[in-house]
């Protein structure tokens, strides 16, 4: 059941992106460093929190529909706080359902480790080419260092030369201080 549900999710992500968007350039040390931390640790910890503990010990107090709608809101509140994006809030949320039931079907919380799993695949890997390590481009901005958001202040411009302060305008004297 979960290679099932985890495949549809990967070819949906391919067919609405029109394909794999992954190129052989992508595939770098930065890439490797994303896919581990993403994969192995990423989607294992969100799901024993959002499928382990809440899903599981809220079916066994409230029942399935309250249980699915708690680990999906507080799910879908986790991606609502780190994506901008509303088509990603969406999936967030078809997603943690299918998780949920693919829990409750089969019993194993690796069920949906790997329905999260196959999924991020297509949306992350081979669609979005998500590289943490990488500085973004395009709609993913970064945001620019603190040095960068303000001008340099009077003293960032006045370099120091051997204990003495000398404008970069100025040059030193050739008295023999050295």
């Amino acid at each position: 059941m979960g290679v099932l549900l985890g495949l549809s999710c990967l070819v949906f992500h391919v067919a609405v992106a029109g394909g794999i968007r992954l190129r052989r350039s992508d595939l770098n040390a930065g890439m490797a460093k994303t896919v581990a931390l993403i994969y192995l640790l990423d989607i294992p910890a969100e799901e024993s929190l959002y499928r382990g503990l809440l899903f599981v010990s809220s079916l066994f107090l409230w029942g399935l529909w309250p249980a699915i709608l708690l680990s999906s809101c507080l799910f879908l509140g986790l991606h609502l706080a780190t994506w901008r994006r509303p088509g990603v809030w969406a999936g967030s949320a078809v997603l943690s359902v299918l998780c949920c039931v693919a829990v409750a079907w089969t019993g194993s919380l690796w069920t949906a480790v790997l329905v999260h799993t196959l999924n991020n695949l297509g949306f992350m890997t081979l669609v979005g080419r998500r590289n943490v390590f990488e500085r973004p481009t395009g709609e993913l901005r970064a945001v620019a260092p603190a040095h960068q958001l303000s001008p340099p202040s009077r003293a960032s411009r006045i370099p120091h030369h051997k204990g003495k302060g000398i404008r970069s305008s100025q040059k030193p004297s050739g008295g023999g201080e050295d």
